[in-house]
């Protein structure tokens, strides 16, 4: 019986406190981040890279690749929501954006000749885009939810 006594009074503590001892983890700034290195496995619809500041600081980032009707007049506007269109064609904007560690808006890349084009092409252009523009990697964290 005591144990059991025991057992429940530490589970209803846990219970308790267990929201005021949440792990939050810190993410270095894209700002820092001078090398990357694309994923395997992008694919239509996803894609990934590892970042580092050249020491000791790294970021694994996961994103989202999407063709859209939707054009940009500048160079890498964002949208929060984008329209894609029933036909394929009008499809041939592409769009990336990052869901892990934090999410950002939707950043546009580039207009292909097709919307085909771009659903074959788009998810690796935002994984080699990312490793190879730093400006690119900056303006992901502006459209990170910390500056809306």
């Amino acid at each position: 019986m005591k144990h059991y006594l025991l057992f429940s009074l530490t589970a209803v503590i846990c219970l308790i406190l267990s929201p005021a001892i949440a792990v939050t983890q810190c993410v270095p700034s894209m700002y820092n981040m001078t090398k990357c290195n694309i994923g395997t496995g992008n694919n239509n619809n996803s894609w990934s890279a590892s970042c580092s500041d050249g020491g000791s600081l790294s970021i694994f980032l996961y994103g989202s690749a999407n063709c859209s009707s939707d054009s940009s007049s500048r160079g890498y506007g964002y949208k929060d929501m984008l329209t894609i269109s029933s036909t394929l064609t009008n499809n041939k904007y592409c769009w990336c954006k990052l869901d892990r560690p934090y999410p950002t808006r939707w950043l546009y890349l580039y207009d292909a000749s097709t919307g085909e084009i771009c659903a074959k092409n788009c998810s690796e252009k935002c994984a080699t885009t990312l490793q190879t523009l730093q400006g690119y990697r900056q303006a992901f964290a502006h459209t990170s939810a910390l500056y809306r």
